[in-house]
């Protein structure tokens, strides 16, 4: 979103505000959903036109969330940014680094409220398979896409766990970046205690 014209940045955080604020419930049989689609597309319209006070409460709304998500961070390097996120703040797609002024190409999620891990690539997949990386370590029940993937369903994953995927994220990159110096760690920077 860093490379969007800030007009319509804006605009698109306004949407992602109301979404996230204006949750349809989960569905589990055929259900007529007209008016919740109705009443998205004037939010569109009315954010498309520019509504002040969407658009006001989508920028409050994004410095919250960048908030929640940079204090999840336990660790980035040039290869990965790693969160903690012991509420489940969703923080895979948070490739920008603050600190370093650029995109880090990959990060690694740890989700304290399902126990779960996530490794996300800032270009889909295209250098690095998530979904390869995860099946790698965990077998064909890990999944998901090139772009973004888990560790299995239902299984309780741990912080080694968590160490064991960003070491081998780090490496993977290296490896693409061998013309340049490896990029080194401890893996007890990469612990959920700090």
């Amino acid at each position: 979103m860093f490379q969007v014209e800030e007009e319509t940045r804006k605009k698109y955080i306004a949407y992602q505000a109301y979404q996230a604020n204006h949750r349809a419930p989960r569905f589990t049989e055929i259900t007529d959903v007209t008016d919740i689609v109705l009443e998205h597309l004037e939010i569109i319209d009315r954010v498309i036109d520019g509504d002040k006070t969407l658009i006001q409460e989508g920028m409050e709304w994004d410095e919250e969330t960048k908030k929640k998500i940079e204090e999840c961070l336990v660790f980035e390097n040039d290869n990965v940014r790693v969160f903690n996120s012991p509420e489940g703040v969703f923080c895979s797609a948070a490739y920008y680094s603050e600190k370093q002024g650029k995109v880090i190409p990959s990060t690694v999620t740890r989700n304290g409220k399902f126990k779960s891990i996530t490794v996300s690539m800032a270009d889909g997949g295209n250098k690095v398979s998530a979904k390869g990386l995860v099946q790698e370590l965990w077998g064909d029940e890990a999944g998901g896409h090139p772009g973004i993937a888990g560790s299995p369903r239902g299984q309780e994953m741990t912080e080694e766990d968590m160490e064991q995927l960003v070491k081998i994220v780090n490496e993977r990159y290296n490896k693409i970046n061998e013309m340049n110096e490896p990029i080194y760690f401890e893996p007890d920077e990469v612990s959920l205690d700090d």
